[in-house]
Formats: structure tokens, C-alpha cells, sequence
């Protein structure tokens, strides 16, 4: 979508809010509390059957700011009036530290205050889930086509900085753990065998893992 086309419909959307806004029903088959990244996804899928009332309700205020938008500003989000601002309890393991919790009070909720950065999770994360649950569906390798051909999918020509290439991290430390290995698929990091010890080291302007089993 280009940017006129984008103004567009970001204009109509706040029109179709502001009429929705100035005229609440009474009564919803589902209201949704939180219009973070799983409200707003949850509340879309009940309201897509036509016939359902939905209500999604947000806290925050609205994440049309550049304080979201350009992701440079992340900094000046944490600690604003976009993030809950709660603190973890001191931890006796840190010294006796309570480590700042942000939380995107925000539509979009975190999603609009983390520096429009994800990451898969890690293997091993994903496997423990299936072992709890007893349920192969959460392991690894069942959501791994998730990432690689609908979360991670892109169109148009990949750009050879970025894809299909190997990272730097992997290729540091790939013949030494036997861990990176960027096909076309994508890179595999975060897939880590089993190791005894490891450290990360910074040598001659590269960072790569030395690792003992």
C-alpha cells in the first residue's frame, strides 16, 4: 500500500471509529478487553460473522504517533503515558534490583512499543511447550512452517543483504557448534544443540560463539 493510499484508509478508519464511537449499543455478544496484539486479532476474527456485536476496549489512547511509527523513537516510549510502566519485584539473584516491566498501554499494545522487532523463540522454549501439553503441535519443528510461510513471508525480490545469506553470527560460529546455517528457508538460529558450556566472544570485529560439549 503507498502512502496516499494509506492516508486513505487510516482516514477511514478513524471516520468509521468516530461514528461507532458516538453511537455504543447497549449490549455485545463479545467485548474484548485489551486492543493489544492478541485483542485487536481476536476481536477481528469474532467481528468478521456479521451478525455478532463485538467491543473492544483499550485503556491507552491512540498509536497514531510517531513515537510508534518511527521505530528511532522507541527509547522515548518506555516510561511514557504508552506503557503501563510496571516493575517486576526486587530479585535476590540481581541484588536485591527490580527491573522495569514496559507493557504498551497503547492501541496495539506492545507491539506498538518494541522497537517493531520479534523473534521466533527459542527451540528448546517451544519444545518444553509441547512436552507440558502433550501436544506435538506446539513443538518446534509443527510451528516452524508458521514463521517460514506466513509470519516471515515476504514478496517481491529478496534483498541479497538481508536473505539467503548467511548472518554474521552464523557464519562465526557454525563449524563450531554445527548451530547457523542460513538456507533459503531462512536462518536457523535459535536451533541449538545440546552444549555443555559456551561463551560469546568479539574477535577482529566478528561475534561468534566458542562452544564445548
Amino acid at each position: 500500500m503507498n502512502r496516499k493510499a494509506h492516508t486513505e484508509f487510516a482516514g477511514q478508519v478513524r471516520m468509521n471509529q468516530q461514528k461507532l464511537a458516538s453511537k455504543l449499543r447497549k449490549r455485545f455478544d463479545y467485548i474484548v478487553c485489551g486492543a493489544g496484539t492478541s485483542g485487536c486479532v481476536v476481536a477481528a476474527r469474532l467481528a468478521s460473522d456479521r451478525d455478532r456485536q463485538v467491543l473492544l476496549l483499550e485503556a491507552g489512547g491512540t498509536d497514531e504517533t510517531e513515537l510508534v511509527s518511527d521505530p528511532n523513537s522507541w527509547p522515548k516510549t518506555l516510561g511514557s503515558d504508552l506503557d503501563w510502566g510496571f516493575v517486576a519485584e526486587p530479585n535476590a539473584n540481581l541484588n536485591g534490583r527490580a527491573i522495569r516491566y514496559s507493557m504498551g498501554k497503547v492501541l496495539g499494545g506492545g507491539s506498538g512499543i518494541n522497537v517493531s522487532t520479534w523473534s521466533r523463540g527459542h527451540q528448546a522454549d517451544w519444545d518444553s511447550y509441547a512436552f507440558e501439553a502433550d501436544d506435538v503441535a506446539w513443538s518446534y519443528e509443527a510451528v516452524l512452517d508458521l514463521y517460514q510461510h506466513r509470519i516471515e513471508a515476504w514478496s517481491g525480490v529478496p534483498d541479497p543483504q538481508y536473505r539467503r545469506k548467511r548472518c554474521r553470527a552464523c557464519t562465526a560460529c557454525s563449524e563450531a557448534t554445527s548451530l547457523c546455517f542460513c538456507p533459503a528457508g531462512g536462518c536457523r538460529v535459535g536451533r541449538v544443540p545440546a552444549l555443555s558450556q559456551s561463551e560469546w566472544s568479539h574477535d577482529g570485529g566478528e561475534w561468534g560463539m566458542r562452544a564445548r560439549r
